[in-house]
């Protein structure tokens, strides 16, 4: 904070929600329309009164109001949640999948313990 004052801290989304299918089991199923509705809710709200509105309207449809793991992930929502960072600037990085994606496919092109000259080299020679 004393470096970057204005530097928003912001958890992984991916992560945060990794247990949802676990933690609800057969209700998270491609069967039953909460999947849709729950990923509808925390990836397409825009604004906060949208997001909270519609997180209501779920709990109170599939009856998980004091449902412990729902419970926890809303309580965290101002870390997580698209509508609580308008107006942030987070260059359409929402979670670390497109940093492990890029890391996988680095790891590609150089085997562990390479020195980072190599690493310059083989991505030189790949796009020559």
């Amino acid at each position: 904070k004393k470096i970057y004052p204005n530097t928003v801290h912001r958890w992984c989304k991916w992560h945060v929600l990794k247990k949802v299918k676990e933690t609800l089991g057969p209700l998270y199923t491609k069967k039953c329309d909460f999947q849709a509705e729950f990923h509808k809710v925390v990836n397409h709200m825009l604004t906060e009164e949208e997001f909270e509105t519609a997180w209501d309207a779920l709990l109170d449809k599939y009856n998980l109001r004091g449902h412990n793991y729902m419970t926890q992930i809303y309580e965290t929502r101002h870390k997580w949640a698209k509508p609580y960072f308008r107006g942030v600037f987070c260059a359409k990085l929402t979670s670390t999948q497109r940093s492990e994606s890029a890391n996988h496919m680095l790891k590609s092109y150089m085997p562990p313990r390479k020195p980072d000259a190599c690493f310059c080299l083989a991505i030189h020679g790949a796009s020559v």
